[in-house]
């Protein structure tokens, strides 16, 4: 393998899928080839543990690079990266976002002769699209790639739609990051419910558990999965709902469960660690997750459901963006109509009632993740695209 530069927005510890990705891949790459550009971290947090090595420097200009107000600074991470380049012996760029860094890889690319590859997740050409300068810049940068990178078959379709041809793009997906192995390293809160993450305390480990994880923002689909539950409580009364994550829905997801008085059986949970993630994937009966297209912000993948699935738990998730990929309908999981709180319900209240269908789903979805969603795998494809 050439020696190659990463040059990413969003890397571990950072959250989010992306980071994950990245940092998954990373460890399983060849270590003395394999060099990490990210911006510096917030105060107070430490740098992973990486057998490679990650530079930290400014992406946005100002004195506080984390702020709101920040700018991507194009001239500086030009410098940085022309640094590194010549320092390490770099041989080829990955790019972790078209769009802004792909701008300045692309630069630096002509200047100095080296090859770059695109790593693509779906949101970010899919609302490239919607702008024509941006659509045109966006092109232009995938054209001239040796490769792109995409994390689904949808998010190749998304590609192609830029007359990218379909042999220039290699497919690495996502792979679980949270997986059983974490149980046994496990030591979770004891504080209830609000910040508490301890199923005993919450007295819900003898419950029916509807698990759903994600960021709470608008195309994620909450508030479709809440509106099912008042119909999948008249069927299944002991049912309870966690939802682990956080963002700027939260204060009106909140205020739905009090409107639909679900206060008893819905739980909202912000700063799970990926331990504690594990403990509720391991007690929970059924994985739901429900998505929509959202201006141009789509789900590329969904590795939720893998996560899921990895734990043997059936999952629900919609027929939109690269989630059927993620959820195989009948098989692994069922899939629902995106905005559909009907069908959210009926799916759930399936799973719920009929145990012996809901175990040979997650089942069957445990062994697909065992043999083909594995990280060494995705990172060989990788690495054989770069040698």
């Amino acid at each position: 393998m050439k020696k190659t530069l990463l040059v990413t927005l969003d890397f571990y510890p950072s959250v989010g899928g992306i980071a994950n990705y990245w940092k998954h891949l990373g460890s399983c790459m060849s270590h003395d080839t394999w060099v990490v550009l990210a911006p510096p971290l917030p105060h107070g947090v430490k740098e992973i543990d990486a057998p490679y090595t990650i530079y930290r420097e400014p992406f946005f200009s100002g004195k506080n690079c984390h702020s709101r107000f920040r700018k991507f600074s194009y001239f500086s991470l030009i410098t940085q990266i022309w640094k590194i380049a010549k320092k390490e012996h770099i041989k080829k760029i990955i790019v972790g976002q078209v769009l802004p860094v792909g701008t300045v890889v692309w630069i630096v690319s002509k200047l100095l002769r080296i090859p770059y590859c695109v790593s693509v997740h779906g949101m970010d050409v899919g609302l490239a699209k919607r702008h024509r300068r941006k659509r045109m810049i966006c092109k232009k940068i995938l054209f001239d790639a040796e490769c792109v990178i995409a994390n689904s078959a949808y998010t190749g379709s998304l590609i192609r739609e830029y007359d990218i041809p379909e042999e220039k793009i290699i497919y690495v997906f996502p792979c679980p990051s949270v997986t059983p192995k974490l149980l046994s390293s496990c030591v979770i809160p004891s504080d209830p419910p609000t910040g508490g993450e301890n199923p005993d305390d919450m007295g819900v480990r003898s419950k029916k558990i509807v698990l759903s994880v994600g960021r709470l923002v608008a195309r994620k689909g909450f508030e479709y999965l809440i509106h099912a539950l008042p119909e999948v409580l008249e069927k299944e009364p002991d049912a309870v709902c966690i939802i682990l994550g956080d963002g700027p829905m939260a204060s009106q997801l909140e205020g739905l469960v009090h409107e639909l008085q679900l206060e008893k059986c819905v739980f909202f949970i912000k700063n799970a660690s990926d331990t504690e993630l594990a403990a509720w994937y391991d007690v929970c009966t059924v994985c739901v997750m429900t998505p929509y297209e959202d201006n141009g912000d789509v789900e590329g993948f969904g590795i939720v459901y893998l996560d899921a699935n990895g734990f043997g738990k059936p999952v629900i998730g919609t027929r939109s963006g690269g989630v059927p990929e993620a959820v195989i309908d009948g098989k692994t999981g069922l899939l629902v109509t995106p905005k559909n709180s009907a069908e959210i319900a009926q799916a759930v209240a399936r799973l719920l009632s009929d145990m012996e269908y809901a175990n040979r789903l997650g089942r069957q979805g445990r062994e697909r993740v065992s043999k083909e969603f594995q990280w060494s795998v995705q990172a060989e494809k990788l690495e054989k695209m770069l040698s």
